[in-house]
């Protein structure tokens, strides 16, 4: 086992066993409504991408890791507030909404530059299957006696808002977001930095710096996790799902001390950089 593996190994076992907690409910979910189906097999999936940022995070992709993280917040959210009420409803709104987006990233990657190098009937293709999807989503919503709501499905900020995590939104998220949309300033930046502290001899600034790095990328891996226990905490309480809970309960809690730690950790080097 490697140092890396080793410094992990308490996330990866919580991480891990509250991922089996919510995969043993298969037999159970399997006579539940159709949104608590739906909600299940997208938790798994959020459960996927924590693995993915955890793995990123060992063998040292750590921006691939911190990217991996913001997508698990996200999605952990948008399954929040789909459980907040009206799920079936908020669940086809939803699929409609995704549908909605490729057409968009579709629609523009065909009036872009880029798109004079695809075939029309690439286009073409891609669009007729976003009417397909689109008519199967209306018929299942109409099988199972649902009305999708005629409005526009939340940004980011008011998913976080209206699962009553807005502070998190300007806080953790931004965090992850200014690491994943880190610009070619912001890289030279941290070069003329490593480049002045090599060259003045301060060891201790770089290796403060270097720390802050990895403990950054830390935290936001722990903070993607936790988001996702957070959801299947949600899922477990709304339908009532007390055993399977508990082993998520733990996890969160054993996770958040982990994340205690690091930020006392982070405050410490980030003292030394002050200096």
């Amino acid at each position: 086992m490697t140092d890396i593996v080793r410094r992990e190994e308490a996330i990866i076992y919580w991480t891990h066993r509250a991922r089996n907690e919510i995969q043993t409910l298969g037999p159970l979910i399997s006579n539940k409504p159709i949104e608590t189906q739906f909600v299940w097999l997208a938790l798994n999936q959020v459960f996927d991408h924590t693995e993915g940022s955890l793995v990123a995070l060992i063998v040292g992709f750590d921006q691939s890791a911190n990217v991996i993280a913001r997508t698990v917040a996200e999605s952990a959210v948008t399954l929040m507030y789909i459980l907040e009420t009206d799920s079936k409803d908020r669940i086809f709104q939803y699929l409609l909404h995704s549908i909605q987006e490729e057409r968009n990233r579709l629609d523009k990657l065909h009036k872009s530059k880029e798109g004079a190098y695809f075939e029309p009937s690439y286009f073409d293709n891609h669009f007729r299957t976003c009417d397909v999807f689109e008519k199967i989503i209306k018929i299942w919503a109409d099988s199972v006696g649902c009305v999708i709501p005629n409005k526009k499905w939340p940004d980011t900020f008011r998913l976080f808002e209206q699962t009553g995590y807005e502070a998190h939104y300007r806080t953790a998220y931004a965090m992850m977001s200014g690491a994943t949309h880190a610009t070619s300033a912001n890289l030279l930046s941290t070069l003329v930095y490593l480049q002045n502290a090599i060259a003045s001899g301060q060891d201790d600034s770089l290796e403060a710096f270097l720390n802050s790095a990895v403990l950054q990328q830390r935290m936001a891996v722990y903070g993607g996790i936790l988001y996702c226990l957070e959801a299947a905490i949600k899922f477990c309480n709304s339908n009532e799902l007390v055993i399977a809970a508990r082993g998520v309960y733990d996890g969160k809690d054993a996770i958040q001390s982990a994340l205690a730690i690091l930020g006392h950790e982070y405050e410490q080097v980030t003292e030394i950089l002050r200096e």
